[in-house]
């Protein structure tokens, strides 16, 4: 797939993990290429490439690193657009879109929405690329998510807000073919700490895209590889290209069969975290978005969804999962969940498994007691989280996959066969 090939080789040369880079990517894509390219769900729904992504991860894990050059890209290739700004609220965004000088248009000359070959189309896009999703929620937070929610996928929308009335009488506040698309970045401390189940259950959650990842490269003199400046002018190029591409993506015979078994799978999928069960409602949806994108990866645009691209999303959207319930675990179940997704954060960082002394030394100011216990009882409970001896007879936490992925030969269900790292010399203070 050309374009992201080459955004991801641009970046080789530094440590910025791979997810967030492909995520903003086609993030990026989506907010270029509008609200005149979509795939049909059937015959009832239109299903637009713009996507809400949020790229979670500590300081220093990469996340600014993806955004800004998104962000570089769009503000200097394609001024014309509409982009939010560091600060503001939905109501400024809802004027500023609904009064805009300019809506982008386009001609049906196919007439594949059925209103004449004639037709000329416009909508309304805005791209809101935040350093901090706490930014653009720290306004009015409930009026923001009620925002984004409603905004989606949505074919008008309007509000009625009297003040805005008052002070410009002029003033539309009503919207047809918005086209909203969203790039920001999180920690999970505040992840944790402010989106809220009942955020989640508003609807917010199953809409974004949320990318959890960590820095686990170590490249002391970041350097581009050779190539790597030409790589990006094609990915500039490929994006210039795809803002005049227009029109309905269809699904061939294959890849007709292959949805089909999917959706029918995805239906019936029973899964006891609420989080992902969200997630699980909207992953059709998101799954068309994504692969929709991929189709526009490479040129000439073909307009077709085949079985490649429909796999390659779902593996994209499967990747998330075990991450976003290791962020997300506890969620309105748990008031110390914030607490617990640093511990399982911790765990990770340290190899997948740490001395269960270390751990109580580590966060005994932020859980103490019974606390602690219900924490860990928790992660047992999922399954995220295993208490077992290493060899030396030491009780560890382990969390399975990253200890087997770190220590190919140790069998955690048995016990720590390798020596389990312990807090570095720089870890904070106990």
């Amino acid at each position: 797939m050309g374009y992201l090939t080459d955004i991801l080789y641009f970046s080789s040369g530094h440590e910025c993990p791979e997810s967030y880079q492909q995520w903003s990517a086609l993030s990026l894509l989506g907010a270029v290429v509008g609200r005149k390219v979509w795939v049909m769900h059937g015959d009832y729904f239109m299903v637009l490439p713009n996507l809400y992504v949020c790229l979670v991860g500590d300081a220093g894990s990469g996340k600014s690193t993806a955004k800004n050059v998104a962000k570089k890209i769009f503000t200097q290739h394609f001024p014309d657009y509409l982009v939010a700004a560091s600060f503001q609220s939905h109501q400024d965004i809802i004027d500023q879109m609904c009064n805009a000088p300019a809506t982008r248009t386009w001609q049906d000359t196919l007439n594949q929405l059925g209103e004449g070959p004639d037709k000329i189309h416009g909508y309304t896009s805005f791209y809101a690329i935040c350093n901090e999703l706490a930014s653009l929620l720290s306004t009015h937070k409930e009026g923001m998510v009620e925002f984004l929610v409603d905004i989606f996928d949505e074919n008008t929308y309007s509000t009625g807000f009297k003040g805005q009335r008052k002070m410009s009488p002029d003033s539309k506040q009503r919207l047809d073919n918005p086209y909203l698309s969203v790039l920001s970045c999180a920690t999970p401390r505040w992840f944790m700490g402010n989106l809220r189940n009942d955020l989640f259950e508003g609807g917010l959650g199953r809409r974004l895209i949320i990318v959890f990842d960590e820095n686990k490269k170590c490249i002391p003199f970041p350097r581009k590889p050779e190539g790597a400046d030409e790589a990006f002018t094609r990915a500039v190029q490929h994006l210039k290209a795809a803002e005049d591409v227009q029109g309905r993506i269809t699904l061939d015979p294959k890849a007709n069969s292959w949805w089909d078994h999917f959706y029918r799978s995805n239906k019936k999928r029973f899964i006891e975290d609420p989080i992902i069960a969200q997630f699980a409602t909207t992953k059709p949806i998101q799954l068309l978005k994504v692969a929709g994108l991929l189709c526009l990866c490479n040129q000439p645009f073909t307009f077709t969804l085949t079985e490649d691209h429909l796999s390659a999303a779902l593996g994209m959207l499967n990747a998330l999962e075990p991450k976003i319930q290791r962020l997300t675990s506890g969620i309105g179940r748990n008031e110390l969940a914030g607490v617990g997704a640093e511990i399982m954060d911790f765990i990770v960082r340290m190899g997948g498994a740490v001395p269960v002394i270390a751990v109580k030394k580590m966060f005994w100011r932020q859980a103490q007691g019974p606390e602690f216990a219900q924490l860990i009882a928790h992660y047992e409970e999922t399954g995220e989280l295993r208490t077992v001896p290493d060899t030396q007879g030491r009780m560890c936490y382990v969390i399975p996959d990253i200890y087997a992925a770190n220590h190919p030969q140790g069998e955690t269900n048995k016990g720590v066969t390798n020596e389990p790292s312990t807090a570095p010399n720089d870890s904070p203070s106990h």
